[in-house]
């Protein structure tokens, strides 16, 4: 199939890293414009880029492809001046992503977000494709609502830490049910972004909240998990408790998560639903897509992130130390938080709507086929 325009806001900074990353040689979507901030419109890519996300084959090296172009201003006017973009992705802060990302939608472009500005509206879909493309069946009300032209449309990711907890979780929920959950998130630097935490405050040190993250990990997991039924997407309903922390790792967030389920299993159960998980993405073959979105370790010391952060090239989640624990279970969970958790989730969820065809992704009926 032709391969399909992209423009990428914020090419420079953690999560634009592992866009460009992902996107260098896909074969379904190819990076028309990159855009960073004012002092480096113009510039060569290579020229004002620290890159730090490892690309495969090629090390802590930046794609060859990649590597010539020219930063573009971050702007609608720029990604119109460049022609042949169908989808847009944002690696923006949030205080400025909105208004560009609704811009965006209204002169008709996908906008595929790691913003969190947009995730609690609830007309825009938190896609994870193995667990909620139904989902999307919200957009036509989306663009409805905020009349967006053509095929434009917001589809935003989750919370890097709810990423890997929602995947965990899907195979236990379908199977036996889930009552409530516990999570304690120990959260890596990058997640805070290259520039975003002082060494100062880190280094031999642990910070025992991190802003909005518990709120986040709350009502993202309950609106991934939820179903959409009457025209809208429902809350799963059991409730999520959480704490996070952040910790001197450099990347991978892990999570200690207790939960109770609806219906008798065992541990061993527990390990099979999560190893046999499957989804949309891994039967259409999508280029992101690993053969196993959830690894099980039977290691007593397993995840680490050292060890494990980069299974299936970051787009797997790891778990380990399943067990039973008072009426529940406990187990480890390990996301990689850049990754899974940012760009590599994003360009997944592209590629689904690539492969889905985006101009039958405007209408209801196709989404629901």
């Amino acid at each position: 199939m032709k391969k399909i325009g992209v423009a990428i806001f914020g090419a420079t900074g953690a999560i634009g890293q592992q866009f460009v990353r992902f996107l260098a040689n896909n074969p379904l979507l190819d990076i028309r414009i990159i855009t960073a901030s004012k002092d480096k419109i113009g510039k060569r890519y290579a020229d004002c880029t620290s890159w730090y996300a490892e690309t495969s084959g090629n090390g802590l090296e930046i794609p060859d492809s990649i590597a010539g172009m020219h930063l573009s201003e971050t702007s609608l006017a720029a990604v119109k001046e460049a022609g042949g973009v169908e989808i847009v992705f944002s690696a923006l802060p949030s205080d400025v992503s909105r208004d560009l990302e609704f811009q965006s939608a209204e002169a008709g472009f996908w906008v595929v977000s790691k913003a969190s500005s947009n995730r609690r509206d609830p007309l825009v879909p938190l896609l994870v494709p193995e667990i909620n493309t139904e989902h999307l069946q919200i957009l036509p009300a989306q663009r409805s609502k905020y009349k967006f032209g053509g095929n434009g449309a917001i589809i935003s990711d989750p919370n890097c830490t709810t990423s890997g907890l929602v995947l965990a979780l899907k195979p236990i929920l379908d199977n036996v049910g889930i009552k409530r959950v516990v999570v304690t998130s120990l959260q890596s630097m990058s997640g805070a972004g290259y520039t975003g935490l002082s060494p100062v405050a880190i280094t031999d040190n642990v910070l025992p909240f991190i802003s909005g993250e518990e709120i986040k990990l709350r009502d993202e997991t309950a609106k991934i998990l939820g179903k959409f039924q009457d025209g809208k997407i429902n809350n799963a309903t059991f409730p999520v408790y959480s704490s996070c922390i952040r910790v001197p790792v450099d990347y991978g967030h892990m999570e200690d998560v207790y939960f109770e389920t609806g219906n008798e299993c065992g541990a061993e159960d527990l390990k099979r639903f999560m190893k046999r998980f499957r989804g949309e993405p891994q039967e259409m073959g999508l280029p992101s897509a690993p053969d196993c979105p959830i690894v099980v370790r039977e290691e007593e010391n397993r995840p680490q992130p050292k060890l494990d952060v980069n299974t299936n090239h970051g787009m797997s989640v790891v778990v380990g130390r399943v067990r039973e624990q008072g009426e529940g279970f406990r187990m480890m969970v390990l996301v990689h938080n850049t990754v899974r958790g940012g760009a590599g989730m994003a360009v997944l969820n592209a590629e689904y709507l690539a492969k889905k065809g985006l101009d039958k992704m405007a209408f209801k009926e196709s989404l629901s086929a």
